[in-house]
């Protein structure tokens, strides 16, 4: 079994989604790797947007540190989908 915690598993709700399947976390192990990919690829969109940001307007990195953690929880379980489920 995988483990996902809440907030991942609402963007891979979401991803699921834009893949044209239904929204729920007990699809196979190939559509939820599609969907972590999915998430991931938006999710580095995210990141780009708040570098960009932070480049322009000198910002704070609070947004951009909040997102490259998301991103690397998001990559942990792409992880535990290539194990088989294991996390």
């Amino acid at each position: 079994m995988l483990r996902v915690p809440p907030a991942l598993a609402v963007r891979l709700l979401d991803a699921l989604a834009e893949l044209g399947e239904p929204r729920k976390l007990t699809a196979s192990r190939l559509v939820l790797r599609e969907a972590a990919l999915v998430a991931i690829d938006e999710l580095g969109e995210t990141v780009s947007r708040h570098c960009t940001r932070m480049l322009r307007t000198g910002g704070p990195a609070t947004e951009l540190s909040a997102a490259v953690a998301e991103l690397s929880e998001l990559v942990d379980v792409l992880r535990g989908i290539d194990q088989g489920g294991r996390s």
